[in-house]
């Protein structure tokens, strides 16, 4: 189980800056309203094309180091209703046997830097989130807004590719930190098919400030503000608040979604993202879960996805096992990353799915082949899912 200090540090980040951009992400002052004038350009856009070797040997190269210790306090009894979406034959089994079923796999998305390089392109490219490319202002030369425009459109087919695999899979849905109206903007002005394909899959958008205003968690973040100073005792009081700010939506979907017929157990979750507070948040609500609690703000034990026998239970005589399955992708990452990262996850989620297991997927370390070989034999089951934790302690060392 892991203690109560919850550390996640990123090369080239830290979490102040991973704040800031969550908070600028869905702002522009209330992120509907336009803002006056677009910020100059900073980076030439790299070259719109990605071969196949570097989608093969993994991540385009710049080495990064996320370390981390993990904490937690959980929050907040939850509404039950009825989930609506995928529906279940009323002699559907009752087993274990079906954990990697549609019916029984949940895929929980991130947004930005996941699906969308929001990074890249509002801070590195000086972008204004709220025009459209082609009615930015200030210097952008033609040939560059060409291949800006070029590499927005191959992130946006390999997000649409995920977003197809991971339907296929399961019950799917986006959770984010943004403002109310963020990811809609966003594929208004640069992801259009994108955001055709969500609705044509009736994918769910759920911001989590937003359901989280009136909740036990506002309440006691108001009661309670971390000092402005930038140190590590309020950095330490953001993370622990916003992984549980998700970690409220992620247990209220999951709740809903699982119960689709009288004992359905939550069975295998999917979460994918670029920051800790996607994955922490999944651990909180599954760890609240697993120990027959609500998020609340009662002191927990958050387990590792490493304690294989936490993550199972028996309950009245039958098996109670979350599946937890954290896929925790490079942060800040330019075009040509995205791509890469999105149409591995398409090729390897038809797998992640179907391992008996809980485990964590650190993309940060995918980058020379041997580790992608190590990964593809994991997940093919020629080798035991504890070999990725080498991955981190190669690169701890």
């Amino acid at each position: 189980m892991l203690p109560l200090a919850w550390c996640c540090s990123v090369a080239r980040a830290d979490t102040s800056a991973l704040v800031k951009q969550e908070g600028s992400r869905a702002s522009s002052k209330e992120v509907i309203t336009e803002a006056t004038s677009a910020a100059p350009c900073l980076l030439v856009c790299p070259s719109a094309g990605i071969d196949e070797k570097s989608e093969q040997t993994g991540l385009t190269a710049r080495n990064r180091t996320v370390s981390k210790s993990r904490d937690a306090s959980l929050f907040a009894s939850l509404r039950q209703p009825l989930y609506q979406g995928r529906v279940l034959r009323p002699d559907h089994p009752v087993t274990q046997g079906n954990f990697a079923s549609p019916a029984e796999t949940a895929v929980i998305l991130d947004w930005d830097d996941t699906l969308f390089p929001t990074s890249f392109l509002q801070d590195k490219l000086g972008l204004n989130m709220c025009r459209k490319l082609a009615d930015q202002k200030g210097s952008l030369p033609w040939a560059q807004r060409a291949a800006i425009s070029s590499e927005i459109a191959a992130c946006e087919k390999s997000a649409i590719e995920l977003l197809r695999a991971a339907d296929t899979r399961g019950h799917v849905f986006i959770v984010t930190l943004a403002r109310p109206g963020w990811v809609n903007l966003l594929c208004n002005n640069f992801f259009p098919k994108f955001g055709a394909e969500m609705r044509n899959l009736h994918i769910r958008v759920i911001y989590a400030k937003e359901n989280a205003e009136n909740s036990e968690i506002a309440e006691q973040e108001r009661e309670n503000q971390p000092d402005q100073t930038g140190g590590s005792n309020h950095k330490e009081q953001v993370r622990r608040h916003l992984s549980l700010v998700k970690a409220r939506v992620m247990y209220d979907e999951l709740r809903r979604f699982y119960s689709q017929y009288e004992g359905q157990t939550w069975k295998n979750v999917i979460a994918i993202g670029d920051s800790c507070f996607e994955m922490y948040g999944l651990l909180i609500a599954a760890s609240s879960y697993l120990q027959g609690q609500q998020v609340s703000d009662s002191v927990t034990h958050v387990y590792d996805t490493l304690q294989q026998d936490l993550w199972e239970r028996s309950e009245n005589g039958r098996l109670l096992k979350v599946r937890v399955k954290c896929c925790w992708l490079v942060d800040s990452p330019d075009m040509a990353e995205v791509c890469l990262q999105l149409r591995r996850l398409s090729k390897w989620l038809g797998r992640i799915v179907e391992v008996d297991a809980s485990l964590t997927l650190e993309f940060p370390y995918c980058v020379d082949e041997s580790n992608v070989q190590l990964v593809e034999a994991v997940l093919e089951g020629r080798r035991p899912v504890s070999e990725l934790a080498s991955l981190h302690e190669q690169h701890q060392n």
